[in-house]
Formats: structure tokens, C-alpha cells, sequence
């Protein structure tokens, strides 16, 4: 192969290289915001406690007397709020997947083109 020839590889293999690490780091700081949602996630078992902040909360019914009541209200949002950031956190281990793999491609081809020089 011609010299000409291989630095074309070598431009195509470093370009390939550099978009690949900027998609990766895009996968990873989008993995990132996954994983800081599902960290905020609050558990709200539907009732208000304490005094009241808003119009909407004072509408909200007060906690039920009844402590069976109230560990099936709270029991019933843990689960809820368990699920959601489930959901949220296996998003985000696809996305540090992704940007795991393409950033080991990037880096195939980053050395490709420096060996191809």
C-alpha cells in the first residue's frame, strides 16, 4: 500500500476515533443523569404530613389513623418509588454499556491509526 494510501486510513481511523470517544462520552453523561434521577427519587405514600405547603397538598387526605393502613400506604409507595428507580438505573447501566464499548472501539482505532502512520 502507498504512503498516500495510508494516511487516508490513518484520517478516516482517527476521525472514526475521535466521533466514537464523543458519542461515548455523550452515552456516559447521559448514564450519569440516569443515575442522579433515580437517586432523587422520593417515596410519597399519597398523604399529607405536617403542615400544609400548597393548595393541591391541602387536598390531599391526612395520614390514616390506622397504623395498618398507614404501613400499607408506605409499604405501597416504597415499592413504587423501588420500581421507578429500577427502571431509571437499568437505563443507565445500557447507556455505561454502550460507552464502555464504544470507547474501547475508539481507542482500537485510535492505536490503528498511530500504527498505521
Amino acid at each position: 500500500m502507498s504512503k498516500h494510501g495510508r494516511r487516508n486510513e490513518m484520517n478516516y481511523l482517527s476521525f472514526a476515533s475521535v466521533v466514537l470517544a464523543i458519542f461515548g462520552l455523550i452515552a456516559g453523561l447521559c448514564a450519569a443523569y440516569q443515575w442522579l434521577k433515580a437517586s432523587k427519587i422520593e417515596v410519597d405514600p399519597g398523604f399529607r404530613s405536617g403542615s400544609v405547603r400548597s393548595a393541591a397538598e391541602a387536598m390531599m387526605p391526612g395520614e390514616p389513623g390506622d397504623s395498618l393502613t398507614s404501613t400499607m400506604y408506605w409499604t405501597t409507595a416504597n415499592m413504587v418509588a423501588f420500581t421507578q428507580s429500577a427502571h431509571l438505573n437499568a437505563i443507565a447501566a445500557r447507556l455505561t454499556a454502550l460507552a464502555v464499548f464504544v470507547g474501547g472501539i475508539s481507542s482500537v482505532l485510535g492505536v490503528l491509526g498511530s500504527y498505521l502512520r
